[in-house]
């Protein structure tokens, strides 16, 4: 019985680590995109000067966008991650509840002998 349990976990389990790595990882990636789109802005600052706010948009939309969609990823992926989890370990502890009871009610039974019983 604790075998067939085990064997739920897994398969309950399986892909809660992927939605944990994807909700950790998205906002990072989100920063990485806005250090490149603020770097690039920079460089066009040093190219073409402060002066031209057309050519600096550019590097600054592209922080803001992967900035958003970063968030827009790992909010959601953490949410999930969260419900996914306790609900994983609702039905897990249920399982486990109900294999205890069984045990526990073998264990009062009594054990009656094939010739007791004729």
């Amino acid at each position: 019985m604790f075998e067939k349990v085990l064997s739920a976990k897994l398969k309950l389990e399986s892909l809660l680590p992927f939605i944990a790595i994807s909700a950790s990882s998205a906002p990072l990636l989100g920063l990485l995109g806005t250090v490149t789109g603020i770097i690039n802005t920079f460089k066009l600052i040093t190219v073409f000067g402060s002066g031209d706010v057309k050519s600096l948009s550019g590097g600054i939309s592209e922080a803001l966008i992967t900035t958003e969609y970063g968030l827009i990823v790992a909010i959601p992926s953490l949410l999930l991650h969260a419900f996914l989890s306790r609900q994983a370990r609702g039905m897990i502890d249920k399982m486990e509840k109900c294999a205890v009871s069984f045990i526990n009610q073998l264990t009062k039974t009594p054990y009656r002998r094939s010739e007791d019983a004729e």
